[in-house]
């Protein structure tokens, strides 16, 4: 899980787990994430849009794939993955 990489809801680039860790909030004890094709697909998620107007970064996965292994991980770093 080290090597992969995700967009965020928040700004651009690409952000492996650690930097999303580095990045949200102090109070937040999730990993949000939502799968969708690309960065601007994601944002007309009506589910997403309360959390990017919040400054809550959300991992953007490209594929189904990736949904199955946050869900088979549960924790990383004792975070609970949670999708939108």
């Amino acid at each position: 899980m080290e090597l992969n990489r995700y967009e965020l809801n928040t700004e651009e680039g690409y952000f492996s787990l650690k930097d999303y860790v580095a990045k949200k909030r102090n109070t937040q004890d999730v990993i949000f994430y939502a799968t969708a094709p690309s960065r601007t697909v994601a944002a007309d998620n009506p589910y997403i849009y309360p959390l990017t107007k919040n400054g809550i970064p959300v991992l953007i996965t490209n594929t189904p794939v990736e949904e199955f292994i946050f869900h088979e991980m549960e924790t990383y770093e004792g975070l609970k993955f949670a999708n939108v």
